[in-house]
């Protein structure tokens, strides 16, 4: 007959190693028993019941004393517990084209059934619930394996040595994941798991004390606030205080970690993607859009710290500022793919979903109109204006010396430059554009040769060509007296004493040039 022992530490350092590595194992309920496969043993007839009720009770009153957490059933029959899963090295998670870091798993909620002929003949009967968003169950019967080769070994009380090893092994992810990716397969386990990350971290963050950068007084975590991107940490009110004044004056550009490193980073980075952006170099057209647009603070962040009935509309208020600052900043970088409204009422500003197209439709009234007249839409056939007028003439050269009309003989740097007109202008305007000055060109190589017969009107500008008639033009816009042959503005009360002066160069020209009649 087996008599009632104590467990001294150094055995239950062996016991708990076994009860954390199932714990481990998550969100999906999963439950492993060893009598399923076979790993319950018979009884022997002179088993005396008493004695390993005794053993069990022993050992989950030596548990709960390392884990307070522990909760025991009043029979000494099952225990639960939630073991968090701090990882060592964050892992990769994806699904699809998203991705994001984490450093926390599901906590493992885990339940062990300890049957009769528990330690020496039977294992725990375990049961995982939280995994199946990061763990199948192939590998839930791999790490069960392991699990059982610790209690074949000993066949003793082995519940710590459970709970020390899932405890230790999680760390690691149970190094299923070599690569440091998890890739999961659905977009709910995917929140799941970025949510449970950050819930972890905020519940860490809010245990801790931490000293405001701004007030220097030590905090406790739930009453400060961390920025994400950089780590900073300072007080609610100091927070509060802070971004009410800036906002409420409109001081949106000073919306961002008070830090006086971060503002220098983001001044650096503004200068950064401003310079991409004059000098045509963006090699990423979403990355610059998104890092453009992205919000300094989030709007979740903001509602930690800003209390009171006005938090909401401080919130929206600031929103509102910054899309309407971006906007006016995208707006000098990129003309054609920014549109407003020109209702009064509405007067949104969006960015239009195609820079070659001229119909604008408004996000916020539903408007269609022309981007370039801003008059309701009136369609493509009527034209609205010139294209070359929209664009400065060194983009236009730019984009004819880097062989923007043809593709297949550019360099790879012709073809950034090209694309980043592109992303500015449109395709089609540019290429329009291109056209037009092309052909402004050509004309003007053509009238400055003389063989075209064409004058410049020396007031309003206007090409003149003489069809018949002596050298005296009048200017079909303007009405003003003008030379064929030198372009000069003749006198309006006595414009042939241009022609009759000897001290003029086209003196006794007044008929040159002129096309004899042919005889009938």
């Amino acid at each position: 007959m087996l008599s009632p022992r104590i467990f001294f530490a150094s055995e239950i350092s062996v016991i708990y190693f076994n009860l954390l590595f199932f714990m481990i194992l998550g969100c999906q309920f999963t439950c492993i028993s060893p009598n399923s496969i076979g790993f319950l043993s018979p009884m022997p007839e002179d088993l005396d019941v008493n004695t390993f009720y005794d053993i069990r009770r022993e050992e989950f009153e030596a548990l709960h004393c390392i884990y307070p957490e522990l909760k025991i059933d009043k029979d000494f029959t099952v225990c639960t517990i939630d073991i968090p899963i701090h990882l060592e090295t964050p892992l990769t998670l994806r699904f699809q084209n998203k991705e994001t870091s984490i450093c926390n798993l599901p906590a493992l909620h885990c339940r062990i059934e300890l049957p009769y002929g528990y330690p020496e003949f039977d294992p725990p009967i375990v049961l995982f619930e939280n995994i199946n968003s990061w763990l199948d169950g192939k590998n839930v019967n791999r790490i069960y394996s392991e699990l059982y080769k610790i209690w074949e070994g000993f066949k003793d009380a082995v519940i710590y040595s459970y709970l020390d090893y899932v405890r230790s092994e999680s760390r690691f992810a149970f190094h299923l994941y070599l690569h440091g990716e998890l890739v999961v397969s659905n977009e709910e386990d995917f929140r799941l798991l970025q949510y449970e990350n950050y819930r972890e971290k905020q519940r860490i963050f809010e245990q801790g004390t931490y000293t405001c950068d701004i007030c220097q007084m030590e905090k406790k975590g739930d009453e400060c606030s961390q920025f994400p991107y950089c780590a900073h940490v300072f007080c609610n009110i100091c927070l509060k205080d802070y971004f009410t004044h800036i906002i409420e004056r409109g001081e949106i550009e000073n919306v961002h970690c008070p830090s006086f490193t971060c503002t220098k980073e983001r001044n650096k980075a503004i200068i950064e993607l401003t310079r991409k952006a004059e000098e045509g170099k963006i090699a990423d057209f979403k990355e610059f859009d998104d890092e453009f647009f992205k919000l300094p603070v989030s709007p979740d962040l903001m509602r930690r710290f800003l209390l009171g009935e006005t938090k909401e509309e401080l919130i929206q208020r600031y929103m509102s500022l910054y899309e309407q600052t971006s906007m006016e900043r995208y707006a000098k970088f990129f003309p054609n793919r920014v549109a407003n409204c020109p209702r009064s009422f509405c007067a949104t500003t969006f960015i239009k979903k195609d820079p070659d197209n001229k119909l604008a439709i408004c996000p916020g009234c539903n408007f269609a109109f022309c981007s370039q007249c801003l008059h309701s839409w009136h369609g493509d056939i009527n034209s609205c204006s010139i294209y070359k007028k929209k664009i400065p003439e060194d983009i236009i050269l730019k984009w004819i010396d880097n062989n923007g009309q043809t593709p297949n003989k550019q360099t790879s740097e012709e073809r950034e430059t090209c694309s980043n007109i592109i992303y500015k202008y449109g395709k089609k305007i540019i290429e329009l554009a291109a056209s037009e000055y092309i052909a402004q060109v050509q004309f003007e190589e053509l009238v400055k040769s003389g063989d075209a017969d064409i004058t410049q009107c020396p007031s309003c500008s206007t090409y003149i060509q003489r069809s018949d008639g002596c050298n005296k033009m009048t200017c079909s816009k303007c009405l003003v007296f003008f030379c064929n042959l030198c372009g000069d503005r003749l006198n309006r009360n006595d414009p042939y004493e241009h022609y009759n002066n000897p001290l003029n160069r086209c003196f006794g020209k007044l008929f040159q040039g002129m096309v004899p009649e042919e005889d009938g």
